[in-house]
C-alpha cells in the first residue's frame, strides 16, 4: 500500500506515487530542490530558471539565485563581447582601456618570465645533482674495483657508475 505524503504547496494528503497534487495541481507536490543550497522548497516560492540550450528548468531560493546565477549570466555576457556600461559598471575611454590592456599584458609577460626562470632553476639544480652523484659514485666504485681488479677496475667502475646513474635518473 502506498505511503501517504503531504503536499508542500497546499498541505493535502496524497499517495507517494502521485505525479501531481489532485487538490492544487502542482507539478512537484514533494517540493523542488534549490540548486544553490540543495534544500527542498515549495515550487511557488522558488525562482525558476529555464535554460535555452538544454531546455531544462532549475529552481533556486531568491537569495541563492542572486548568489549563483547572476554572476554566471554576467560572465557569459562578457564572453560574448556584450560590454555595456551597465554590465561593466564603469565606463572607460579608449586611452584608459588601452593602458589597462598594456598593463595587463606586461604583468602576464613578467609572470611568464618568472615561471620560465623557476623552471630553468629546477632543471639546472637536477643536472648538478646528477653530475655530483655521478662523480661520487665513480670515485666510490673506482676505489673498490681498482683494489680488486687493478687497472681494469677503473673501466668497470666507469660502466657501473653510468648504469647506476641511469637507474637513479629514471626513478627521479
Amino acid at each position: 500500500m502506498p505511503e501517504l505524503l503531504q503536499c508542500m504547496e497546499c498541505g493535502a494528503q496524497l499517495s507517494s506515487d502521485a505525479e501531481e497534487c489532485p487538490h492544487c495541481h502542482t507539478e512537484y507536490p514533494r517540493g523542488v530542490v534549490c540548486l544553490g543550497c540543495f534544500e527542498t522548497l515549495k515550487q511557488s516560492e522558488a525562482v525558476k530558471h529555464e535554460t535555452h540550450n538544454t531546455h531544462s528548468t532549475k529552481y533556486f531560493h531568491a537569495a541563492c539565485y542572486h548568489q549563483v546565477m547572476k554572476p554566471l549570466i554576467l560572465d557569459s555576457s562578457f564572453s560574448r563581447g556584450n560590454f555595456t556600461p551597465s554590465s561593466i559598471g564603469k565606463t572607460y575611454d579608449r586611452k584608459t582601456l588601452n593602458a589597462l590592456i598594456k598593463a595587463d599584458a606586461k604583468r602576464v609577460k613578467k609572470q611568464n618570465s618568472r615561471n620560465r626562470y623557476e623552471h630553468l632553476k629546477k632543471i639546472v639544480s637536477k643536472v648538478f645533482t646528477i653530475l655530483l652523484l655521478l662523480i661520487i659514485e665513480f670515485i666510490f666504485w673506482a676505489i673498490i674495483l681498482n683494489l680488486m681488479f687493478g687497472e681494469i677496475g677503473l673501466v668497470i667502475a666507469f660502466i657501473v657508475t653510468i648504469l647506476l646513474t641511469l637507474v637513479i635518473v629514471k626513478e627521479m
